[in-house]
């Protein structure tokens, strides 16, 4: 459904947006220095797509052997993208969920990466993506920093985490703890440590953003008044999200 409503070009960028964070290399959209954070976690390009690469992209490319250690732990489409609200004029919304051990220099290195990235896909593609910073230990702490300015303000920490775990469509590296441990689980901190002691696959193949399944009150109001400023234009999706809001808050 993603991929559906993007021509064949926007499609191959979406094939080759994780290669994108995995290298720097000088030809390819959004290097912005060799020092950049680079590098998924549990992700390797296929022969195939290196090749597609070659052909579409950059007839020079080469993957370097001696990739340093994964800055990135996650690449998610999230948001409108593969359901009925995405349309041919929607954006992309994609979390690039990185190391927590990244200095300040190198997050504003890996910012300034995906805003090359983004101008790219505009400019060369007629594609508006949006790429948000994120990590998942912070998230969990409560932090949150975006990459642009399409943010939903810092009063929806628990509602934002909501929409991610019901519309997260992994792109590369790990995936949510959250998908393994049963959502009516009354003890979810307790499950998912065990389960990450018991399974060490598990353990390194899985972000943990924290647990939503009670929404202070006060998140409802905020994202109520969020939604209809956003119902400016256009009000479909907004009324979507105020109706999935409304029934939250009435349970």
């Amino acid at each position: 459904r993603a991929r559906s409503l993007l021509s064949p070009r926007q499609q191959l960028f979406l094939d080759f947006l994780p290669l994108l964070f995995h290298c720097n290399h000088p030809s390819l959209p959004g290097f912005n220095s060799i020092d950049s954070p680079c590098g998924i976690s549990h992700y390797a390009p296929s022969g195939e797509l290196l090749q597609r690469v070659r052909r579409h992209l950059s007839s020079s490319f080469q993957l370097s052997g001696d990739t340093p250690g994964p800055a990135i732990e996650g690449l998610f489409l999230m948001g409108s993208a593969g359901s009925v609200a995405h349309a041919h004029s929607s954006d992309i919304d994609v979390w690039v969920c990185h190391s927590p051990s990244l200095d300040p220099s190198q997050r504003q290195l890996l910012r300034q990466k995906a805003e090359g990235i983004t101008r790219y896909a505009a400019v060369a593609l007629g594609l508006e993506i949006h790429f948000f910073l994120m990590c998942a230990e912070e998230f969990r702490a409560g932090e949150r920093k975006a990459l642009t300015a399409e943010d939903c303000g810092s009063t929806q920490h628990f509602l934002l985490l909501d929409e991610f775990y019901r519309s997260a469509i992994p792109v590369a590296g790990k995936v949510p703890l959250w998908w393994f441990v049963p959502g009516d689980d009354p003890h979810y901190d307790d499950t998912g440590q065990q389960l990450q002691r018991k399974y060490r696959r598990l353990r390194e193949q899985t972000l943990e953003f924290g647990n939503v399944q009670h929404i202070p009150a006060g998140e409802y109001v905020g994202a109520g008044i969020w939604q209809l400023f956003k119902a400016i234009s256009p009000p479909h999706k907004s009324l979507i999200k105020l109706l999935l809001i409304e029934v939250y808050a009435r349970n």
